[in-house]
């Protein structure tokens, strides 16, 4: 069997490396993609209203 260990903070800065990599277009597809699923799973079907949130964190 292989182990590989990754230090969290090296991850993390992976995956924002990743993500800034990505078009506006191709984040905001991800997240939406994430979103129906996660709804799919909980209710069973997408919620008919999702109430608009925005919050900010610096990197």
């Amino acid at each position: 069997m292989v182990v590989k260990h990754v230090d969290m903070n090296e991850e993390d800065a992976s995956d924002v490396a990743y993500w800034l990599n990505k078009t506006v277009s191709e984040r905001i597809g991800e997240v939406t993609r994430l979103r129906l699923a996660y709804y799919q799973w909980l209710l069973g079907d997408y919620p008919q209203h999702i109430e608009k949130s925005v919050t900010k964190r610096k990197l």
